[in-house]
């Protein structure tokens, strides 16, 4: 469930949830730290085009 929170806050767009998902890049479950990578990725990736 965590993952597929990870992949809806990175196809959010929302900067407000950069921080949750940086929260879990030291998740114990390797699934969830790759998830938290690919999410951050993707916010920061819409941070730079609006910028």
């Amino acid at each position: 469930m965590v993952r597929n929170c990870l992949i809806a806050a990175g196809n959010s767009g929302s900067e407000a949830l950069m921080g949750p998902v940086r929260a879990l890049l030291g998740d114990p479950d390797e699934t969830i730290r790759e998830a938290a990578e690919w999410a951050l990725a993707r916010l920061e990736g819409n941070r730079a085009e609006v910028i």
